[in-house]
């Protein structure tokens, strides 16, 4: 068992009954969770009402978007680990098998179920040790659920604004070099909504989430992925990307 407790943080932009439903699967299933941030960014105030003390909301002035609502949660994280979640996700029961992390350990990733309209499409399984198989392959990694240190979070760099999608890509792109300090766990921490038009980044649209990321943010993203460390990956996505454009 996880033995320490964490953050949760959850941001969200006009759900009001999506992120109650969120904040209450964390109430019903993390049972060693210090605190709840709520960061809400949407034209009018989520009429949160809670009387659980862990739960602190945060209401900012206009529209930020995710990534910086996200880092701002951090900034008010008192726990060393942190729970990312989106308010139209919810948690699983599976959260409290999740296993006891090494000293080493700067995140745990999990498996999810992925659902749309209340219709599930698919089960995203990870296997144990195949952060870099996933990351190259088939994209079963997902960011609700996900478990990460704080000082490690703020050490890759949080997440980046340059990116209006695909930001967990981006992410663990810049945690591969530290792969071998991933925990990876196949139980199912989190149920993933996809939303109705939404199409999700499995193993069937893989070569389309690494055009869409290089073709829509090829100027801020090389300019900083491109360094020693990230060659060998860089060089390994842009040959998938080519063959799935040309070959």
């Amino acid at each position: 068992m996880f033995n320490q407790n964490f953050s949760v943080v959850i941001t969200t932009c006009n759900r009001l009954t999506e992120v109650n439903r969120a904040i209450n699967s964390v109430i019903k299933y993390a049972t060693n969770f210090s605190e709840l941030v709520v960061v809400d960014n949407g034209d009018k105030p989520s009429k949160i009402e809670y009387t659980d003390p862990r739960i602190r909301y945060i209401r900012t002035r206009s529209f930020i978007g995710s990534q910086l609502a996200r880092n701002i949660g951090v900034s008010f994280c008192q726990s060393d680990w942190v729970l990312f979640l989106d308010d139209d996700d919810e948690l699983c029961s599976d959260i409290r098998n999740i296993e006891n992390a090494e000293p080493e350990n700067q995140a745990i990733l999990s498996s999810s179920i992925v659902y749309q309209e209340d219709r599930i499409i698919s089960y995203r399984r990870i296997n144990q040790n195949s952060f870099s198989e996933g990351l190259l392959i088939n994209n079963p990694f997902t960011f609700s659920g996900t478990l990460i240190r704080v000082d490690f979070f703020l050490k890759i760099g949080c997440m980046r604004q340059a990116f209006i999608s695909l930001q967990d890509w981006d992410l663990w792109l810049r945690m591969y070099p530290f792969k071998n300090s991933i925990l990876i766990n196949a139980e199912i921490f989190s149920k993933i909504n996809i939303g109705k038009h939404t199409r999700i980044s499995t193993s069937n649209n893989f070569y389309l989430s690494y055009r869409r990321l290089v073709l829509a943010n090829v100027g801020s993203y090389l300019s900083k992925i491109i360094n020693p460390i990230h060659l060998k990956i860089t060089c390994v996505v842009t040959y998938r990307l080519f063959k799935s454009l040309f070959i």
